[in-house]
């Protein structure tokens, strides 16, 4: 939805826009009720909402949705109820020796919103297991994931560190293994400063 929001900016210069992570920023996503990632919330002046759009959508979509709301054609008609907690299990890799091994992992998910890949690769990098090497840095932090297909380019935020071309290839291939459990066969890492 990135791209789609920059062209929409793009296009209509008066719109600002502000990207809230979901399983990040927990306050607003449960503030809002926002319910599915993605989600494209329209704001008054006064931060309220009057209409959103969920699920993904092409930017001229977006842009008609736009006009209708500058023309008052369309107006919010959901009320969402409060978000819930959810508890959710998933698979992630580690190393155990030097083979791949698979660890169940139990995640309270403080919104509800159910968005498995983006969940499962915050677990990865952030995993701690006793007996269990994980490549990934304990400073690593999830830039962006963009999937097409079964394929999948994950950035990760790693601030002024050096990490060697083995394990940066260690990273890829876990995240490559634990991504496999939800159709994607090729992951590739992308590293920022």
């Amino acid at each position: 939805m990135g791209t789609v929001l920059k062209e929409v900016i793009g296009t209509k210069g008066d719109i600002k826009s502000e990207t809230i992570y979901v399983h990040v920023q927990i306050e607003l996503t449960n503030k809002y009720r926002i319910k599915t990632n993605p989600t494209i919330m329209f704001l008054n002046g006064s931060d309220v909402e009057i209409y959103r759009v969920e699920g993904f959508h092409e930017t001229n979509e977006i842009l008609g949705l736009i006009n209708d709301l500058d023309e008052k054609h369309i107006t919010l008609k959901t009320i969402y109820d409060e978000n819930s907690e959810t508890r959710e299990d998933y698979i992630i890799n580690l190393y155990q020796d030097e083979s791949v091994s698979p660890i169940e992992v139990i995640y309270v998910n403080k919104t509800g919103v159910f968005a498995p890949r983006i969940t499962v690769i915050n677990l990865l990098i952030q995993a701690q297991k006793e007996g269990y090497i994980n490549p990934f840095p304990s400073f690593s932090v999830l830039e962006a994931v963009q999937f097409n297909g079964d394929n999948g380019v994950v950035s990760l935020k790693l601030p002024d560190k050096t990490i060697s071309s083995v394990d940066i290839e260690r990273m890829r291939r876990l995240l490559e293994k634990t991504l496999s459990n939800f159709g994607v066969c090729s992951a590739q890492l992308k590293l920022t400063d």
